[in-house]
């Protein structure tokens, strides 16, 4: 099974860029002169004195670039290490390493070796010298094969070839190397370059893959204390290429991982901001509750005003009939006195008795009056108590438009469809209040207007039993003298009533006016009411979702931090403290790097044509014995 995980893609393209940035020039430029420039990718501290030195020891700081070469197939061949010593106080150099040869890089001095340490007398300044090792050995393993049209080639076989080319190579620990800080705590770079016009359509899962001038280069990773195991296929055409290019670092100082304080702290706002929404949108939803629990005392209320109302305007037109009656008995009673024979008392008998009637219709229009007055009554008072239910908290422009924001962004479409009805509703039913309470003093007055109404017809009504009683009083005494003073006063009350008659009938007109259009604002209350009942069972759904939401998003800071806490838990590497790779009894040492270079392949040379030797004459023979 392929280890792909270990070429991870997010961080290849950053480890590519310090890698190839870092070591490999500064490696293949100490190649090229001599060492002199390895000691560019030292690290650079404090030189060091090592244990058992005396004062005429030398005072260093010493860095290793270990050099490979490897086969087209990965096997090592050689192996050399050029060493750097930084000399800040003169002296003898002791440096300890299983060498096969050793070779002064720096001047033409010679190096003395005494069993495995190399000794040489240095100057302040810094002096190199190579080391070839006596074991070909490191501490990778590395396997490179290759198949051609699915078919397994060796590598001398390839030179020139052409078709599908898969390179697969793997990396792994190194058993017989005993110090594993290397393995455990470097990063391998490897790096193709194959040659423009020779391949074509490169891809390598895991692969940082870039344009060199025109060849194409290939890089791929292998993470510290992990095996790596990569392929690149291509479309190939006269295949040569040269070898691959495996550099080694220690992780920590190519890569630093990321500072995520400030998203977990973005988190931590966003939870905050929820939890904030969430309380708003319960606020909210008891709200609405409160609003359908008032739509309804609304809607009830105003029903009930309905049916008063209507009551009101049914008997208000027996009222005017009763009124009119009434007014024209009076009228009639005082037209006919006015001009009556005050001598025929037999005619005048009848008069108390006439009055009596009509204060008796008076008392039962008074008492019509007055149901009338307490069923209005009744049902202003519903209507008020119902308007009262609507609550008086107002929602701002922008609370509004963060409700909004927030059902876009984190509802659905039915979400927005029951916030624009609870937002439709709720301004109805503040407009419905409002209208109520700019109309209430009048429906007030028409309330007090029935009630006057109705005391006025009883004390009418006293006045005619007063007037008859007078009537009749004068005529058992003989007192026709005031016959006359009752003509006048039931004269003065008939045109009293008349006037009340008129305002009772602008009163029944505006009544029958009112329950005809107060019809149309009974059925905007039952609207209105379930209308908050669709509002309520939405505005409890979103305060629901809200909570769900809350609920997620409380815990996640802490989620963030634990997934980023495994997250990079695989890249947290032993941090290396430098050893020698030479031998473990070197102290000093700042800093350790390699550089693998495998064989490449190579398109064999053309033969040349060898020039035939023209044919020699006699004289030619002659002159080649004297020369």
């Amino acid at each position: 099974m392929r280890k792909h995980s270990l070429a991870r893609a997010g961080l290849a393209p950053l480890v590519a860029a310090a890698l190839v940035g870092a070591c490999v020039p500064a490696a293949l430029a100490a190649a090229q002169d001599g060492g002199a420039a390895a000691g560019d990718a030292s690290a650079s501290s404090a030189p060091a004195v090592a244990a058992g030195q005396d004062a005429s020891t030398a005072v260093w700081q010493k860095s290793e670039v270990v050099y490979a070469s490897l086969g087209a197939e990965g096997g090592v061949r050689d192996v050399y290490v050029v060493n750097r010593f930084d000399v800040e106080a003169a002296g003898t150099v002791v440096d300890h390493g299983d060498y096969a040869a050793v070779q002064n890089l720096t001047s033409e001095a010679e190096l003395s070796r005494e069993g495995d340490a190399t000794v040489f007398e240095a100057e302040e300044g810094t002096l190199y010298y190579q080391g070839d090792a006596a074991r070909a050995e490191l501490p990778w393993n590395v396997a490179i094969s290759y198949r051609l049209d699915g078919k397994e080639v060796p590598a001398e076989e390839l030179a020139g070839a052409s078709g599908k080319l898969a390179i697969h190579l793997t990396t792994s620990r190194n058993e017989a190397v005993a110090e594993s800080a290397f393995y455990d705590s470097f990063m391998l770079q490897i790096t193709f370059t194959l040659p423009g016009g020779v391949a074509f359509d490169v891809q390598g899962e895991g692969a940082t893959i870039a344009s060199l001038g025109e060849d194409t280069t290939v890089a791929f990773t292998a993470l510290p204390g992990h095996d790596g195991d990569f392929e690149l296929t291509a479309r190939v055409e006269g295949f040569h290429m040269d070898g691959v290019q495996i550099a080694a670092l220690p992780y920590s100082s190519v890569v630093e991982m990321p500072d995520t304080s400030s998203m977990v702290s973005g988190m931590d706002d966003l939870s905050s901001a929820v939890s904030r929404l969430a309380e708003g949108t319960s606020s909210l939803a008891s709200g609405v509750d409160q609003l359908t629990k008032g739509a309804k005392d609304l809607a009830s209320g105003s029903a009930a005003f309905g049916e008063g109302l209507a009551q009101v305007s049914g008997s208000s037109g027996a009222l005017v009939d009763a009124s009119a009656s009434i007014k024209s008995a009076l009228d009639g009673a005082s037209s006919a006195l006015a001009g009556a024979d005050l001598s025929q008392l037999d005619q005048l008998g009848q008069l108390g008795s006439a009055l009596g009637g009509l204060a008796d219709g008076m008392d039962a229009l008074a008492q019509g009056t007055a149901a009338a007055q307490e069923g209005y009554s009744q049902a202003v008072g519903a209507l008020d108590a119902a308007m009262a239910g609507v609550p008086d908290a107002a929602v701002s422009e922008e609370d509004l438009a963060s409700l909004y924001a927030l059902a876009q962004a984190q509802g659905t479409a039915g979400d927005a469809v029951t916030l624009n009805h609870l937002v439709e509703t709720y301004r109805a039913a503040q407009a419905a209040k409002g209208a109520w309470a700019a109309c209430k003093q009048a429906f007030d007055g028409a309330d007090a207007a029935l009630s006057a109404s109705s005391s006025a017809l009883v004390q009418q009504a006293d006045a005619l039993r007063q007037t008859a009683s007078q009537v009749d009083a004068a005529l058992a005494s003989g007192q026709l003298s005031q016959i006359g003073q009752l003509v006048d006063g039931l004269s003065q009350l008939a045109d009293s009533y008349g006037r009340f008659h008129e305002g009772l009938v602008q009163y029944a007109s505006g009544v029958s006016a009112l329950a005809s259009s107060y019809a149309q604002l009974e059925s905007g209350t039952a609207s209105l009411s379930s209308g908050t009942g669709q509002l309520a069972s939405g505005a409890g759904e979103l305060s629901g979702g809200m909570g769900q939401l809350n609920a997620s998003t409380a815990a996640l800071p802490e989620t963030v931090r634990k997934q980023i806490a495994e997250m990079t838990a695989g890249y947290e590497f032993p941090e290396f403290d430098p050893v020698s790779f030479a031998s473990p009894e070197n102290e000093g040492v700042g800093a350790v790097q390699f550089v693998m270079a495998a064989e490449g392949i190579e398109l064999p040379e053309e033969p040349q044509a060898e020039e035939e030797e023209p044919e020699q004459t006699i004289w030619d023979r002659f002159l080649a014995l004297f020369s």
